[in-house]
Parts: structure tokens; sequence; C-alpha cells
């Protein structure tokens, strides 16, 4: 029984553990299929980093940066490879082994500080005390008890009521708004004042003698300042009598510390410098301690470093890689490695650096190394010269002597009432200054002036009854309205109110309202310093030179050097700090030393990887959102608990978050379950996926959109909340909803990063197809056995042609000549073709059309003509627009069934493979009757022929933009638009390795020039224009060993501008062919944003779009027409055919007038920022799955409708 109940719990135990291993592997599939992701995203990187080490183009301290989590822009690792650090480490030391040696000061240096502060302002103001205690308060308070009798009465509302009434009275009648009461009140008013208007008229017209007393104040009461002096400085001197009489003794202890200090003082100069490296060695630090931005440029896909980029050669050696993608081909998956091996090397090198980084980290104590820095600082500041210094010592010794005879103030000042009296004096003398000349303004009015006009109108005034009619008062004012001096009257007593307002905002009346209340506080505080010796003792100070702020500044240098010894004795901070950057800076200059520039192998596998950093970083960010779907996948039991909540739960939530929609929000979290789960299955069926489907993978979680809420907010406040919620069932999802607080939940703008690494996956299968599938020999392969014959008859045949070669200088001269044509990197793309390259006017069907000649020939059927083309170096291969479509000249021989110029274009070179804008080569053109064509044709299907080129432009016709060597000035033009060669930028803007233009700056700078990357013109590094300047050069260099070939476009690098060149030179269909653009949002009142808007539509007219100058409607016809038509744009199945360009970021597009959000979603449009459409120019990669023969998911079958008002 016992071995019956053994043997079924031993197989209930083995069921427990399948059952959960099978579980595991259920749920751990999706993340098995992300390693996968993150396995290729390694490997892609490593290939990246290796071709850049190729081209001897890789910044190694970049890189460095990036691994060591340091900000890359400004790391400071050259600068500290060049660092002195073993002589500031033996100097430090040094200095800091002496500062230790001093003996504690007895003084108390804050108290003695204050005390020096206290006694050195005392001593500034001596002067001023002198003048204080001589003053003749008598007179001055004599003349200010006069001052505050004067009356200001007559500065009444008279001025402000007379010309008020008189206004009114002669002009009121005139008014719309007349009033019968209005106007006998004002008269009455008028009749009542003019006495006293002439009266105080009359006082202000003799204002010097009214105000005699006010004017004698002007110059006494300024004076009154060092009184105010004195009354500080006596404050002052009552409160800190005490401590100051104690600063004898601290002088005397003083003077004992000095001399120790002698030593350091000799130093004053090794110590500004010790300060200075120690700072500069810090500031590198501070630079080491600024994290890098999150934008990885060179380690997109290997995010932990070293570490990975060490996984990365496991990776190429797994089951997986060797099966799904390089096809079990041994022999090239070992030269891939082999080629990997000088990143392998760097990264051991960089991987020691790494240590002794974290190591420097771990070991340093930041806070306790700036302290002692400051105290090193403080001591630089704070040292003097040894000249001073003896001064110094000289007169402090005198100090103590000084101070001997100090007494407390005797007599008592209320000094609050001293600064209150001396405030009320400055304002009125203040208020008097302002008066003077607004009285002396006001006498000089001419009508008040005429007392016998004043007293004859007020005659005229008094003599009129106020109490008669309303028609008798106005009879009686137009008479005296008739009088012009009532007029004159009017205008000067407005002058006069005018000027009364201003003398009113003086506040002389209020001031003088004001009496001071004890006018002995000033004659007391004259002589509070009488007894005191306190002006003897700081004359005593100046005459023995007396520094208070050169001993201060002793005293903290003093203390400064102490606290050095005192932290040196207990951690040496410093010195550890010292140390652990020399450990840094040898690491550094090791890694350095490493990578020796060697000559990169001619046949290197990675360096057929096409901008492989792009890829690289395009497909990490897609692994990285992929990654984030894994970790909520794995956290998909708490999802459904939240679920399963129901709607009781998600109405809590809205609760707390009045934003969210409850019904939407449990819709989409039911949703992203369920679309993880599925994603799960898809990747279970994909355990060793293809690169094929991997790209499917990317397009099947681009669906999956996720939650719309800030996943933050479900942990604090809703988890915080729910935890304390008395429900049962509210509090039990309060676990979950925290931890999904910590997930991302929202992917609605995946599909932005998973579309840009779909089509990374795509140019990654290209490339592994391609390499994988070429046989290379190892250069370990057994050698055959030894064939005298074979080696014999090779030996032969390479002995005639050395003979040939020595034999015959001009053929050796026309094979050199024609490998210079048919090499790639010679070839340059500017030739001259003279008139066969110059076009001309032509009708065909009764339409206008450029004709190049060789198209001219072929149209009007002339075999003499076009021979002779051909033999001029005609370019065979380019493309006219006729008959509404594009096509070269074989297009057209074929159509016009010529097979005799279709076989000499061949026979000459013609590319048989070129398509014309239907997609059709020139044999699917051929027409079914024509014979001779078909015959042609297959007799010359295996055969190929050379192209006959015209002759290299010379370099005599080089016309050069820019500053250039004066032996070839007059090749230098002024003007862009005729140059052949130029250089956009100078090259001290380029990054180190090979140059490259930074489009973002060109635009901002110099916007204009964007469009010569796409016109027949040489963009040229400035390694030219050096080379050109060497003494020893006789003739100008070869422009193309020094084309600009990069361009680095938000911090991506683009090598396409060679084959931008090409493409325009050879005269392809034009890259934007079947595309409508608009620009909408840009600011022609702003200068930048009008420059790129005006370089953009330049650049356009070289690039075959046509420019839509209003927003699309869906009425227009390209709506209309069916959800075919337009036919998609020559280059592109993925892009709408219409491009919007905005001059703002895509979130504030809906602020644009007449913004349609279609725009946004339907396919027929591509919605692009300027920077994006600059990135989408420079890459130049037509994506058409007629032209390549691959359709991909991201092809657009059909225009979607868009019918929409706007």
């Amino acid at each position: 029984m016992r071995k019956i109940l053994n043997f079924l719990s031993l197989l209930l135990i083995v069921n427990v553990k399948y059952t959960a291993s099978a579980k595991s592997t259920s749920t751990n599939a999706l993340q098995l299929i992300i390693e996968k992701f993150e396995s290729l995203s390694r490997i892609t990187n490593g290939l990246a980093l290796q071709k850049e080490l190729n081209s001897k183009s890789l910044e190694i301290d970049h890189l460095l940066a990036e691994i060591l989590e340091i900000n890359p822009k400004n790391n400071g690792f050259e600068e500290l490879r060049m660092f002195k650090i073993d002589d500031l480490s033996k100097r430090y030391a040094k200095f800091s082994n002496d500062a230790g040696a001093l003996k504690k000061s007895e003084i108390d240096e804050a108290m003695v500080k204050s005390q020096l502060e206290v006694l050195g302002n005392m001593e500034e103001d001596l002067e001023v005390l002198k003048s204080g205690e001589s003053q003749n308060m008598d007179e001055i308070v004599g003349k200010g008890k006069k001052a505050f009798k004067t009356d200001t009465y007559m500065m009444s509302d008279t001025f402000e009521i007379f010309p008020k009434a008189l206004n009114e009275t002669f002009n009121l009648k005139e008014s719309k708004k007349y009033n019968e009461q209005l106007f006998k009140d004002s008269f009455r008013a008028l009749r009542t004042g003019i006495s006293d208007y002439k009266n105080k008229v009359g006082m202000l017209m003799k204002f010097e003698e009214t105000f005699k007393d006010l004017w004698a104040i002007i110059g006494s009461f300024s004076q009154l300042s060092p009184l105010r002096t004195l009354g500080k400085v006596a404050d002052v001197y009552t409160n800190s009598y005490v401590t100051l009489t104690k600063l004898k003794d601290n002088m005397g202890s003083l003077n004992k510390d000095i001399p120790v200090l002698v030593p350091f003082i000799k130093q004053s100069y090794e110590i500004k410098n010790l300060n200075k490296d120690l700072k500069k060695l810090y500031g590198l630090f501070g630079n080491f301690s600024i994290r890098n931005p999150s934008t990885r440029l060179l380690t997109a896909g290997v995010p932990h470093g070293t570490q990975d980029i060490n996984r990365l050669f496991l990776d190429v050696n797994s089951q997986w890689f060797k099966k799904s993608v390089a096809n079990d081909n041994e022999k090239i998956l070992k030269k891939m490695i082999s080629d990997l091996n000088s990143l392998k090397v760097l990264n051991e090198n960089m991987a020691k650096t790494e240590v002794h980084w974290n190591s420097f980290k771990a070991k340093i104590d930041t806070e306790k190394v700036h302290k002692s820095l400051d105290s090193v600082e403080g001591a630089s500041k704070n040292v003097i010269g040894i000249n001073s210094f003896t001064t110094l010592q000289s007169s402090s010794s005198e100090v103590e002597r000084c101070l001997q005879n100090l007494i407390q103030v005797s007599v008592h000042v209320d000094f609050e009432k001293l600064n209150q009296t001396l405030n009320q004096l400055e304002a009125i003398e203040k208020a008097a200054l302002e008066l003077k000349p607004l009285l002396f303004k006001f006498s000089e009015i001419s009508i008040l002036k005429n007392e016998t006009m004043l007293e004859s109108i007020e005659t005229e005034l008094k003599q009129l009854d106020p109490d008669q009619s309303t028609k008798g008062l106005q009879d009686d004012a137009d008479i005296l309205r008739n009088n012009t001096d009532y007029k004159d009257l009017l205008t000067g007593s407005l002058e006069a109110y005018e000027i009364m307002l201003k003398m009113r905002k003086t506040r002389i009346s209020d001031i003088l309202l004001d009496k001071v209340k004890n006018w002995d506080v000033l004659t007391n505080a004259t002589g509070v310093l009488n007894g005191t010796n306190l002006i003897e003792t700081l004359e005593c100070l100046q005459q023995k030179k007396f520094d208070a702020t050169g001993i201060s500044k002793l005293l903290t240098f003093g203390s400064m050097i102490r606290s050095i010894g005192d932290e040196h004795k207990k951690d040496k901070a410093v010195e550890t700090f010292i140390g652990q950057m020399d450990q840094f800076q040898k690491s550094l200059r090791s890694l350095k030393s490493s990578v020796r520039p060697k000559r990169s192998p001619s046949n290197s596998i990675v360096d057929s990887l096409q901008n492989g950093l792009t890829v690289s970083q395009d497909l990490s960010k897609g692994v990285d959102l992929l990654r984030k779907m894994g970790n909520l996948y794995g956290k998909k039991k708490d999802l459904d608990l939240v679920v399963a909540g129901g709607k009781e739960v998600f109405q809590e939530i809205q609760k707390i978050i009045a934003s969210v929609d409850s019904e939407k929000l449990e819709s989409e979290m039911k949703k992203t379950s369920g679309d993880l789960e599925k994603l799960n299955s898809n990747a279970k069926k994909n355990q060793n996926p293809s690169l094929q489907a991997m790209g499917e993978f990317f397009e099947n979680a681009s669906t999956i959109h996720g939650v719309s809420i800030d996943s933050k907010l479900l942990a604090d406040p809703v988890a915080v909340s729910f935890e304390k919620s008395s429900n049962q069932k509210i509090q039990s999802v309060a676990v979950s909803l925290k931890t999904l607080g910590s997930l991302q939940l929202d992917f609605s703008n995946g599909r932005s990063d998973f579309k840009p690494a779909q089509l990374s996956i795509s140019k990654l299968q290209v490339f592994f197809d391609q390499i994988f599938s070429i046989p290379i020999n190892p250069q370990n392969a057994e050698s055959e056995p030894f064939d005298f014959k074979t080696y014999g008859m090779y030996g032969g045949i390479g002995l005639v042609f050395i003979g040939v070669l020595i034999g015959s200088i001009f053929v050796a001269r026309w094979i050199v000549n024609d490998r210079k044509r048919s090499n790639p990197n010679y070839y340059i793309h500017l030739f001259d073709a003279g008139s066969e390259a110059v076009l001309s006017k032509g009708m065909v069907n009764g339409k206008a059309h450029d004709f190049f000649p060789i198209h001219r020939a072929i149209h009007e059927r002339v075999l003499r003509a076009l021979k002779k083309s051909v033999m001029n170096g005609a370019n065979i291969n380019n493309y006219i627009w006729l008959d509404d479509k594009w096509v070269t000249p074989l297009h057209m021989a074929v159509e016009n069934k010529e097979y005799k110029m279709a076989k000499l274009l061949i026979m000459n070179g013609a590319d048989r493979n070129l398509r014309n804008c239907s997609y059709k080569t020139p044999e699917e053109c051929i027409d079914k009757t024509d014979h001779d064509m078909k015959k042609m044709f297959e007799e010359l299907r295996r055969k190929t022929f050379r192209r006959r080129l015209p002759q290299q432009f010379p370099k005599s016709k080089w016309l050069i933009f820019g500053s250039f060597a004066d032996r070839w000035k007059s090749q230098t033009v002024s003007a862009k638009e005729i140059a052949t060669h130029m250089e956009l930028c100078d090259g001290g803007k380029y990054a180190k390795g090979e140059e490259h233009i930074d489009i973002n700056s060109l635009m901002i700078e110099e916007p204009s020039s964007l469009k010569y990357f796409f016109r027949n013109v040489m963009i040229m590094n400035g390694s030219w224009k050096m080379e050109c300047r060497k003494w020893w050069r006789l003739s100008i260099p070869d422009d193309y060993n020094h084309r600009t070939t990069k361009v680095k476009i938000n911090g991506k690098m683009y090598e396409t501008v060679v084959k931008i060149h090409q493409h325009i030179q050879e005269g392809r269909i034009p890259f934007l062919d079947g595309v409508t653009v608009c620009f909408l949002g840009f600011d022609d009142k702003d200068k930048i944003s009008k420059g790129i808007h005006e370089a953009l539509i330049e650049t356009m007219s070289l690039l075959g779009p046509f420019l839509s100058k209003k927003l699309p409607k869906a009425y227009d016809k390209d709506f209309q027409q069916g959800n075919d038509y337009p036919k998609k744009p020559h280059y592109f199945d993925n892009m709408g055919h219409i491009f919007i360009i905005v001059d703002c970021p895509i979130s504030e597009v809906s602020q644009i007038k007449g913004w349609n959000p279609q725009y946004l979603t339907c396919n027929r449009f591509s919605v692009m920022t300027v920077k994006e459409f600059l990135e989408f120019l420079f890459k130049f990669e037509p994506h058409h799955y007629k032209l390549s023969g691959k359709e991909d998911k991201t092809t657009f079958k059909s225009w979607q409708p868009f019918n929409a008002t706007n």
C-alpha cells in the first residue's frame, strides 16, 4: 500500500511539473520571439559599428560616452587624456601635508571678522564724522523753525474754480448741453470769486518775498547728511563697544598666528594654479556626470553597452540566426564574424574602461571632494602677495595700541527720532527746490501780470446784477465776451491751473503742516562722540595704514589652509578622487592607442550595409516598443483582474479621474488583453522566425492600440484611493492597478515606430539574402595539388600581358582611361557632352516638347543624326517627357519600330532594364507585329556592351564658388548658379573623420543652398580646398576624392549625396514624379520660416512634383474619379500622392486654417514636418513593387475615399 501511495505521489509531482512547464512555455512564447528581435537589433548595430570602423569615421569617444551613459556632445575625454594628473597629485599631496602641519588657531574667526568689519566701516566714514561734529546747528535750526511758519493758503482751489466758471459763463450758451441754472451759478461764482483770485495771483507773482523763509533753507538741510552718518556710527559704536574692546586681545593672538602663514603666502602663485587645475579636473568629472540624452545615435541596438556587444557574438552563432538568417552558410557566417573582429577588440578595451568608470563612481564621495575643493578655492581667492602681507603684518601689530583709549558713549541720543527729523528736513528742502521753478513759470504768465486789467474785470462783474433774468444775464455776457481780455484771461488762468496742479504734487502744504517736534535731537547728535576717543582711534588706525579687509582676508586664508589640512588628515577624499581620475585617464589613453587606423579590408561583408546606423536606430525603436508590450503581457493576469472587476471598478476610476470615460476604458482594456493574447499565439507559431516573418510580426503588433490613458494615474491616485476603499471588490484590484501603473499601456502611436522598424527588417532581409548567397572561398581552404599545365598556361598569359603593357604605351593609356570611366570610385558624373546636352523645342501632336539631339534624331527617324549623337557621347539613357509619358531613347526607337536605331543604342551601352513611367522595359514595349525588333533583342540578349561616355569635363572649365587658392583664382565665381563645384559649409562645422553637411544647420543659416544637392553640381568637402593650397600642387587635385558623400539630418547620417547626384546627372525620371506638394503653416513674416519655404519651393522645381498653393478639397478632380485615380507616384507605392509639408509639429496642425483631420488618416495624403520631409528626400529610397519586383504589406492597394466636407 505504501509503495502504491509513493508511486501516485511521484506521478502527481511529475504531472504538476509538466503542467507548469507547459504553462511557462505558453506564457513565454512572446518573450522568446522578443529575444530574437533583440538579438537581431544587436547584430545590426554591431555590423553598423564595424562599417564605421572600416571607413575610419567612427567617433570612439562618442561611442564610449553612450556606453558609459555620459552626454556625448561634450564628454571631455580628449581633454582628460591631455591633462597632467601625475603632477597635480604630487602638488596637492605636498600642499595638503604642509597644511595639516599647522597648529589650530585660538582666534574666534567669525567674531574677529565682525569686529574688523565694524572698525573698517567706521574708518571709511572718518572725514564725514569730523564734518558732522563741526556743523553750526543753531543757525540751521533757526532757519528751519522760520521755514515751517511759511503759509501756503494762496495755493487753494480758487485756481481751479475761477477758470472753470469763466469758461462756463462765456462759452456755455453755445454748448449743446445748455442748462439755465448752471449758467446762473457759474455767473455768480465768477462774480464772487474774482476778488479772491486777483489777490492770490498778486501774492504768487511776488513769490520771492512771499516764500523767502522757504528759500533760505535751500542748501542747508542737504548738508546734514554727515549728521546722519554720525548718528549711525554712534549707534553702531554703542552696540559694539564691548566686542571692540576685546579686539585688542584678539589682535595680539592674530599677530602670533600670522608668521606661520608666511610659507603659504610665498606659494600664492602655486596655490592659484593648484586651484585652477583642481577646478578643471572636477569640471571634467562634472561633464561625465551629465547623463546621456535618450537618443542614442551609435548604440540604439545595444542599450547595455559592452555586454550587448559581447552578446551579439553569441547571437550570430545561435541556431536561430544560422538557420533562419544565414541559411546554414557556415563559410559566409565565419567571414562575417571575422569581419567583426575589430569591433570585438574595441569592445574588450571599452569594457576595461567601463570597469574603471564604475569603480570610480563607487569610490568617490563627491560631497567631501566638493567641500575640500571649496577650501582650496577659498584659499586661492583670499591669498595675498608677499609685499601686501608684509604691510599687513606691520600695521596689525600697531592696531592693539590704537585701541587702548576707547570710552563708552555718554550722551543719550534717540537715533530713531534723529533720522525722522532729518527725513522731514530733507523732504521740505526737496519740495522747495521743486516749487521755486514752478512759481517762476507762474510769474511769467503775462495776462496775470496786468493788475489794471484784473481790476477792470472785477469792476465790470461787480456792476452786474446776478438776480436779473436769464436773458438779461446772457445779454451782459455777450457784451463782455466781445472783450478780448476775457479770452486772454481764460487762457492764462487755465495755464496757471496746470502749474498749480504741479505745485500741489510737491506736497509742500502737507510737509509744512507736519511740524518738527524735537529740534534738540540735532544739537545733541553733534556732540554724541565727544569724550569717546573714537575719532582719535580711527585717525590712529588711518596713520598706521590699518586695512580691515586685508586682515579679514588673511584670517579667511588661514582658516581655509587649516581646513584643507584637517580634511586631508580625516579621509583624503581629494587624493582618492585624483587617483581614480588618473586610473580613468590611463584607461582612456589605452583605449585610444588600441584603435590604430588600419587599412579596411576591400571585401568586407559589412561594407555593403547601407545606412546601417539609421537602420539600427529604426529597428531598435520597434524592438523597444515590442519589449514594452511583452512586459504588459507578462502582467496580463493583473490586466484581466481589473477587467473582471466590471463596471463598478471602472466607474470608480471615473470618479477619481473625471476625464476618463469608464466604458471606453473597460472596452480598451478588454481589447488590449485579447490583442496581446493573439500576439502571443502568433509568437508560438514562429518560434524560429525568418526575417520576413519578423516583419509581419511587427505589422501585427502595430495594430495594437492599447489603453489611451496615462498609466501613472492608475498607480496614483487611483490605486492609492482603492487601497483605502471599504468596498472589498474595489480594494482587491488596487495592487493590480499599481502594477499596471508602472507599465506602458498606450500604444496608439506605435505605428510611427513599427513602420520604420518594419522597413528596416526589409532592408536587412535584402542585405542578408545578398551576402549569404555569394560564395566566398575561405582563406584557410586547403590548397589543390600543383597543376603544371594550369600554372604554366597562366604564367604564359601573364608574360604576354606584361609584354603588351610594356611595349604598347598608347594601349596602356587607353586601358587606364577606360578603367577610370568604368570604375565607380572614379566616376565623377561631370561630363562635357557639348551640343549633345543642349535642349531645343519641337512639336509632337500639336504640343511643344523639349528635345535633346539624340531624342530629336529618333523622333525624326534620322539614323545618321543618331549615330553622330552617340559618337559625341550623348546620354543614351536620358529620359524625356513625350506623349504624356517618360521614355528613354531606346523606348522611343522601339515604339517607332526603328530596330536599327534600337540596335545602335544597345550596342553603345543603352540600359535595356530601364522602365518607362508605365514600368515597362523597352522589350516589353515591342509591338507584336515587329518581328525584326524581337529578333534583334533576342540576338543581343546575352551580350553586354559598354556605354560610350563623352570627355570628362576639363579642369580648365571648372567654375568654383567660394574662397580658393590664388593660383586658380581665375576659375572662381561669385554666383553659385553658374558654379560646377562649390563648398556649402565651413570645414570647421563637420564631424571628425569623413566630412558631412548638417542639413538642419544649413536650413537655418543658408536655406537657399538646398537646391544644389539636386542639381548637376559637385559639392565639395573642405579637404579639397586645403589640398589645393599645398605649394607643390601643379594642378587642381581630382575632385572625386574630396566630394561630399554624407549629410546629417535630425542626428541621422545619410550617404546618399553621390546617389542623388548620379540620378540627376543621368536624367532619370524625377524623384517626385506624380506627387502634388502643398506647403502649409509657413510664416512669411519670420525670416527663418520664409527662407525655408522659398528654398523648398526652389528645390521642388528640380524634383518634378506639382506645387499646389491651396489645401486639397473633397470636390477636387483627383478625389472624384474613383479609388484608383490618380495613379501612384512613380517611385512610391506606400505613400500618398499628395505631400502636405507643415512648418509646425504634427500635434499642432489642427490650428492651420482650413485643416481637415482626414489628411492624417486618409492614405492619399502624406503629412510631414519640414525636418521629416528633408529626411525623406535625403534617404532617397524608392519603394514601388513594380520597380523592385517585391510587394510587401506597406503597399497601398488602392486609395481611400476622401469625401469629407472641409
